[in-house]
């Protein structure tokens, strides 16, 4: 005997999203973002680098609150000369695919399929309830922080590099928050100011982003240099 919870977790579900889409000058997307205010932003292999996603639903009205950022590695690729097809791993993965419909209503269907995945390795996760960690080639923390202290590890097998708080508090293992800057990769930065301005920076192809990690609502600046040369 089934119930009805059972069949529905057995079908599969469909999502209609609106979206809006830039691309880079070799054709491959650089944003896709959702009418929920949630995206991807690409590397110009298009392979996903930085994923925005709720953090967590509002049970009263199921609305989203605050954001999750998910961050991956290029894959070892030549950017400058991988393909569409180059840029596909021969494994596969039960997971959601986005599956853009051919009409021109610019709607996405998300399906559950067997989907060659293409990213690659994990190297930091944040949200907007200021938390965030970052790892390095080896899956080792470099860096942690949460909404009160923080630490960053300059080499895995240190006890640690620099500890801080927050609040200024003086501490003889922890002195008030200087500004800090870390390369996830040759593309993207992580930026600390203070506790309220936390930025990842994206750079590439021309293009240069800018998304605010402590915003519960998204804000993601971007601006495509090669559009606003000065003339000779």
């Amino acid at each position: 005997m089934h119930n009805i919870s059972d069949k529905v977790l057995n079908e599969s579900t469909e999502i209609q999203l609106d979206f809006i889409q830039h691309t880079y000058s070799n054709g491959e997307v650089f944003l896709r973002k959702y009418n929920d205010n949630t995206g991807v932003i690409f590397y110009p292999t298009g392979n996903p680098a930085i994923l925005f996603l709720p953090s967590e639903i509002n049970t009263n009205n199921n609305e989203p609150v605050g954001l999750l950022f998910i961050v991956h590695d290029l894959l070892n690729l030549n950017i400058t000369k991988v393909g569409k097809e180059d840029a596909k791993i021969n494994h596969k993965q039960k997971s959601a695919s986005f599956k853009v419909l051919n009409n021109n209503t610019s709607k996405m269907k998300l399906t559950n399929a067997d989907v060659q995945p293409t990213v690659g390795q994990l190297i930091g996760v944040f949200d907007s309830n200021i938390h965030g960690v970052v790892y390095d080639k080896k899956n080792n923390i470099r860096l942690q922080y949460n909404h009160n202290e923080g630490v960053y590890f300059k080499q895995p097998l240190d006890r640690y590099t620099r500890v801080w708080k927050w609040s200024g508090e003086k501490h003889v293992h922890a002195p008030p928050f200087q500004p800090l800057l870390i390369k996830l990769n040759d593309i993207i930065t992580l930026k600390i100011y203070r506790f309220n301005k936390i930025h990842l920076h994206f750079q590439t192809m021309k293009i240069i982003c800018k998304l605010d990690l402590t915003s519960k609502q998204l804000k993601l600046q971007w601006i495509n240099t090669e559009q606003y040369r000065e003339p000779k």
